[in-house]
């Protein structure tokens, strides 16, 4: 290959890959053992798993599995005691996402950003402001 003049980094990578299972043939199935003891685990957990723990804590972990987006089924949230002295975030519901009163604030303005215009004030930042384009704010 170098007489060839390959350059390619992907190729070498491949090309010594395969050179190193060729010479280390012993580790090669080790490895390859490995990882099927590996997969095997993974399935002997899943059905632990499976066996175990309410439904939806395992519709939970497996979502988790697969990197998706858990969405919990309708009636299932618990928010615990809601007479408590602390908030429940202390980042005013960023932390999960836009807080319920933004999305209504945002649909809103959205709906009347026609009517924005001349001088507005916006207490603390102008998110909204440039959000919605309006070019004088003092």
């Amino acid at each position: 290959m170098t007489e060839q003049g390959v350059k390619d980094t992907e190729v070498w990578r491949v090309l010594k890959e395969q050179q190193w299972r060729y010479r280390h043939p012993t580790l090669r199935n080790l490895l390859g053992y490995t990882q099927h003891l590996m997969g095997w685990g993974k399935e002997l957990l899943r059905l632990i798993a499976r066996r175990t723990l309410p439904v939806p804590v395992h519709r939970w972990l497996r979502v988790q599995w697969r990197g998706q987006e858990y969405c919990p089924p309708v009636g299932y949230i618990r928010f615990g005691s809601l007479r408590r002295v602390m908030p429940i975030s202390r980042k005013w519901g960023f932390d999960r996402g836009l807080p319920i009163d933004r999305y209504y604030i945002e649909r809103f303005l959205s709906a009347h950003a026609l009517d924005i215009c001349g001088y507005v004030l916006e207490i603390q930042d102008n998110a909204y402001t440039r959000k919605f384009g309006v070019t004088e704010s003092p």
